[in-house]
């Protein structure tokens, strides 16, 4: 692993970011090991105007970087990227441009691109990049470019798009791990996500006394499959009598009134409504949690640091059963499956209430897998090392990526015979393995 390195570090900086708080884990443990890391800052518009979290070094924006110092004094330039313009806009143009070791922290990428592509007046682009991608019946269909959430995540994902101008990428779990090495000219790498660790006292006694609080938390929307929560309540005496519904995060009004309407049609507890919370005050909430549902549909993570926090809680998870949340062992949290999540979270729920110990035993299981697996220590280690692959075999990815502008400008698909042959000696040279 090489010594001494200098790193230009790109992502979201402020403190109403996972995907920068996440940064501020693994930046520090990097410069623990004697690199040098500057923080560039790739949010756009009021979100750029949000105060700046602590750095080991200096901290700037992004979009005002000369790309060819980052290219000329830098040994490595890291971009994050997520599915939220205002938070990864400015990471768009530089990755383009420059060979970057692409960190993926979602499955899709279709607002982050469409963000991109609005910002820059080139929504003409859109059928050229659909084909280009996905083949000539997307780029057919370009119009509109966003379809209903659930189509989107399975025709039109974009994750693609960028993986392919990366000089080698990180994802975070292997149920989109293909999906970026169909596309990355060069390696790529699955390392577990990280997570700042958290301790809590154990949740008291469900002995009747008071009501178990079951929690989702992040973002409240409607693939964090609240509406199922309030199905399971609404379906059971034992619930509705002995539960509360608390969502903790930021909730756009319409969601929140969706959700009440629902409750209150239903017959079901209402649900509770926090807001955007800061650290310590999630850490509180959690405390006063008996059973955290993570519950997903579709699945456009990556990986959830919501489930990560929620294992390093202590507290019994629900989640869907597909994507990131099915390679969590069997024997660490309670699955759903997808599309029958209320009947699953009910019979969960019910079975926690009766007898609270095999699932606290289960959510004890969890914290001790957490807190070995999703380190930043670990995070940093592996990193680095995928860096020096990255950096390693940046020739021939170099030379792959112009091939592929090269062919493309002579009008021949990726996939034509010939440009297949050439490639096929260009990953000879490059022995990737992914």
């Amino acid at each position: 692993m090489s010594a001494g390195l200098r790193i230009a570090w790109a992502g979201p900086w402020n403190a109403r970011s996972s995907i920068a708080s996440f940064g501020a884990l693994v930046v520090a443990e990097i410069a623990a090991r004697g690199h040098e890391v500057e923080v560039f800052r790739t949010e756009t518009g009021e979100f750029l105007a949000l105060p700046p979290r602590p750095a080991p070094g200096p901290v700037s924006p992004l979009a005002g970087a000369s790309h060819d110092a980052l290219a000329r004094d830098y040994d490595a330039f890291i971009v994050n990227l997520g599915d939220h313009y205002g938070h990864h806009g400015a990471a768009v143009t530089p990755l383009l441009r420059l060979p970057a070791l692409a960190i993926i922290h979602d499955a899709f990428l279709a607002n982050l691109y469409a963000g991109w592509a609005e910002a820059e007046g080139r929504p003409s682009l859109h059928g050229a990049v659909l084909g280009a991608v996905y083949g000539a019946a997307e780029a057919e269909a370009a119009n509109p470019f966003m379809l209903p959430l659930e189509e989107m995540a399975v025709r039109r994902p974009m994750v693609e798009w960028f993986a392919a101008f990366a000089a080698g990428a990180v994802v975070h779990a292997d149920h989109y791990a293909g999906r970026v090495r169909s596309a990355c000219p060069g390696p790529v790498d699955v390392i577990p996500l990280t997570h700042e660790s958290v301790s809590l006292p154990p949740p008291p006694p469900l002995d009747g006394a008071r009501k178990a609080v079951v929690a989702t938390i992040g973002h409240v929307n409607p693939n964090k499959r609240g509406a199922e929560v309030l199905h399971a309540m609404a379906a059971s005496p034992v619930l509705r009598e002995r539960a509360r519904y608390l969502m903790v995060g930021p909730v756009e009004p319409a969601e929140r009134a969706a959700l009440l309407g629902l409750a209150r049609s239903l017959g079901a507890p209402a649900p509770e409504f926090t807001g955007w919370v800061d650290d310590a005050e999630m850490r509180r909430r959690l405390a006063s949690a008996d059973a955290i549902c993570c519950l997903r549909s579709p699945v456009l993570e990556g990986a959830s640091g919501s489930l990560i926090l929620a294992m390093l809680s202590g507290r019994p998870v629900l989640v869907s059963d597909h994507g990131s949340y099915a390679e969590v062992p069997d024997g660490l949290v309670l699955k759903c499956r997808p599309g029958a999540e209320a009947a699953d979270v009910r019979r969960h729920l019910e079975a926690l209430l009766a007898d609270p110990a095999p699932a606290r035993t289960m959510a004890a299981r969890a914290r001790a897998y957490a807190e070995a697996t999703f380190t930043a220590e670990g995070y940093a280690e592996r990193l680095l090392a995928h860096v020096d692959r990255v950096t390693e075999t940046l020739p021939v990815v170099r030379a792959a990526m112009g091939l592929g502008r090269t062919l493309a400008g002579f009008g021949m698909p990726l996939d034509d015979p010939a440009g297949e042959r050439i490639a096929g000696a260009l990953d000879d040279l490059l022995d990737r393995k992914g």
